[in-house]
């Protein structure tokens, strides 16, 4: 039988700190999650945040196609990243197979 662990009251307040810190940047990819792990193992990435890396940067090398869907190019929302991230999944992910 597995022993409990005590935390003592700052214990458990680092640990909600944490979390917090943790949760402001986690985004939630929803339906897609599927296929950012089949892109995530195809181009051979061990982290989310080296996918997400090469995505952002396979975009920023196209501003062209980029500019023209953004209405604004200085104010991008992260709404809109995510918004062309997905896009950008959603074709390379028909071109691989």
């Amino acid at each position: 039988m597995k022993s409990r662990v005590v935390k003592t009251l700052a214990q458990k307040k680092e640990y909600k700190k944490e979390d917090r810190a943790r949760n402001r940047t986690r985004i939630n990819v929803g339906t897609a999650f599927e296929r950012w792990r089949t892109l995530q193992d195809l181009k051979g990435f061990k982290s989310d945040a080296e996918l997400a890396t090469f995505l952002l940067d396979s975009l920023s090398t196209d501003v062209a196609s980029s500019a023209a869907l953004c209405p604004d190019p200085n104010i991008i929302s992260w709404s809109f990243v995510l918004y062309v991230c997905f896009i950008f999944i959603y074709f390379f992910y028909f071109t691989c197979f």
